[in-house]
Order: C-alpha cells, then structure tokens, then sequence
C-alpha cells in the first residue's frame, strides 16, 4: 500500500458518492433499527457507517484518513436533518435540536466519524490491492 497523506485536497466527488450512499440505506435502517434487537441493531448501524466510510476510501484515493473525518462528520448532519424531513419537522425545530442536544451531539459523533475513518481506510487498502 503506498503512503497516503494525512491532509490533501478533498475529493468531493467521493464524500458526496458516500453520502449519497448513506442517504439512500439511513431511512430504511431507521425503520428497521427500533423493530430488530439491539444487537443485530448495532451491527446494521455500524455496517451502515463502515460502509460508507468505504465508498468514500475506495473513491477518494488519497487521504483516507482525512475522507472518514469529514464524511463522518457529514454524515452526522445528514442524519439530523434526514430524520427532521422524515418526522416532518421545520428548520426552526432543527436549529433548536442542535443547539439542545448539542453535547449528546457531539457524544454520537466520536463514534460516527471513528466508524465512518475505519471505513475509509479500509476503502484505500480495497483499492490499492486492486490497483495494478
């Protein structure tokens, strides 16, 4: 595997790839999360994240680490405002979300943007053993 900066430009069309990727699996595991058990619930969440940590790993070709911190970060608000479209929420219902949850936020982020950086870095090894 070849050495991998740690910061370099953004490749947007990676991160916008996987959240697309997200966007379109987060609705149906939202559904399916609250019905299931809490263990099999944890897996489907974890794969969801790791997964899309991957896309943009395989995509972005450089800087995965740099990649799973933003799109994990990302994804965090993809989620919040994903689930406030969903329940049918405003945007002033989303402002205040964010501003009273905002330390259960940030608790909920650290393993979002942990998970989401593993992917990606996974992503990067898939795609440089493919790689001639």
């Amino acid at each position: 595997m070849a050495f991998r900066p740690l910061i370099s430009r953004p490749n947007f069309r990676a991160l916008a790839v996987a959240s697309v990727c997200f966007l379109a699996a987060y609705p149906l595991a939202a559904w399916v999360l609250p019905k299931i058990g809490p263990t099999i619930a944890l897996l489907i969440f974890v794969l969801l994240l790791v997964g899309t940590g991957i896309v943009a790993g395989y995509l972005a070709g450089r800087s995965p680490l740099m990649h799973g911190i933003i799109l994990g970060a990302f994804i965090g608000v993809l989620a919040i405002v994903s689930l406030s479209v969903l329940g049918g929420l405003g945007i002033g219902d989303i402002a205040s979300i964010l501003k009273s949850g905002l330390p259960a936020l940030i608790s909920m982020a650290i393993p979002g943007i942990t998970l989401c950086t593993l992917g990606a870095i996974l992503g990067d090894y898939i795609q440089g053993r493919r790689a001639p």
